[in-house]
């Protein structure tokens, strides 16, 4: 990051909880600027608790709160408005919001809007031409920088009429902190684990459905371990969901597994834990959606050197093994055919401590956008 002046970060992102893929790039993203010794305000727009989050940022120095009412705006105004360098950068799909935050810009004269697309709304997505997508892009087209995490919504934006000018395709994932690092996964985990082969991790942030079909692809989690426990594998698999979502559709999930005797081999886990603690102990991570951004997990656990198989419904990192999306035989062929499955391995399976790179890709790509304004 570019130390010209003294430099202000307004995010308008949620924190963890809930834990999910743009909670947690918000957290870290935040982290990240308070220990480069930028000064930084999170607006947090989570729906959920995010204590714990806040309160580490905020002794790190940060500014976290929450923007209810008009107080909260005017809160938010009184804040910014004698930051001489600011950046705002946004981690929402809500137009709503957006334009609220277009406003502000006008406001604070002389203030950069960065906005990030993580991801696409339903409705946007499936309906091109709706007026949520054309004002998304509008929206787009008034700041002075977007970044996206994929291909398929930099086509999306600029078939809107977004000036490709603007944006910038970029990962988004950040590294955790080491305070992620060291979680525990707990007794109740490891007890669980203890003797299974393989261990696999998914995850979801919250039961739901896109298509017609189960977005996050637990349905086929539970058909994969059916499956390799018919071939003799003693499987633990865990799937870390922190909101259940479809209340419905989880109570078939579980009758399902008690149905087919599954109790001792796939754990539902509903606690608000991090995954890295729980890819240190995996053969191997899932990744069975049917749509997806950049996924922060895939590169979570190619980071740590756990296996990934992922769907192909999206282009995924290098290293990810690919299987048919949606197609259960196909994935159990391609977890067949991991070379971990061949020999067990006892106890910890990796270190999820992680390096720390000086630049993460996302904060370049923050930069390329604050360059080209110079």
């Amino acid at each position: 990051m570019n130390k010209r002046d003294k430099k202000t970060y307004l995010l308008i992102a949620p924190l963890p909880l809930p834990i999910g893929g743009v909670s947690v790039h918000s957290f870290r993203l935040a982290h990240w600027l308070l220990a480069q010794g930028y000064d930084c305000i999170v607006c947090n727009i989570s729906k959920g608790s995010s204590i714990n989050a806040g309160c580490q940022l905020e002794r790190m120095g940060g500014i976290v709160f929450r923007m209810k009412s008009l107080s909260g705006i005017w809160g938010l105004l009184s804040k910014i408005l004698n930051k001489p360098n600011l950046t705002i950068n946004t981690h929402t799909k809500n137009v709503l919001l957006l334009l609220l935050v277009l406003l502000l810009k006008k406001i604070k004269r002389g203030s950069t809007l960065i906005v990030t697309v993580h991801s696409l709304r339903m409705e946007q997505r499936s309906k091109r031409h709706t007026f949520s997508a054309k004002l998304l892009a509008w929206i787009c087209n008034s700041a002075d920088g977007v970044i996206v995490t994929n291909g398929n919504i930099f086509r999306f934006l600029t078939d809107l009429g977004c000036d490709k000018k603007l944006i910038t395709v970029s990962q988004t994932y950040l590294k955790p902190t080491n305070m992620e690092a060291q979680e525990d996964p707990g007794k109740k985990i490891r007890a669980f684990l203890s003797g299974k082969f393989p261990i696999i991790t998914a995850n979801a942030y919250q039961l739901t459905f896109y298509n017609g079909q189960d977005l996050y692809g637990l349905d086929l989690c539970v058909q994969l371990t059916e499956d390799l426990k018919n071939r003799g594998f003693d499987v633990g698999f865990v799937f870390a969901l922190p909101e259940i979502g479809d209340t419905q559709y989880y109570e078939k999930i579980i009758d399902s597994i008690n149905r087919k005797g599954l109790e001792n081999n796939f754990f539902i886990r509903r606690d608000a834990i991090g995954l890295v603690s729980l890819l240190a102990l995996s053969d191997f991570f899932l990744r069975p959606t049917n749509t997806d951004g950049d996924s922060i997990s895939i590169r979570e656990a190619l980071d740590i050197g756990v296996p990934v198989i992922a769907s192909d419904c999206v282009q995924r990192p290098p290293g990810v093994t690919l299987f048919k999306n949606r197609d259960p035989d196909d994935l159990l062929c391609k977890v067949l055919s991991l070379g971990v499955l061949s020999s067990k391995k006892d106890g910890n399976r990796r270190s999820s401590m992680i390096k720390h790179d000086n630049m993460p890709m996302y904060i370049s790509a923050l930069d390329a956008v604050e360059d080209k304004l110079l």
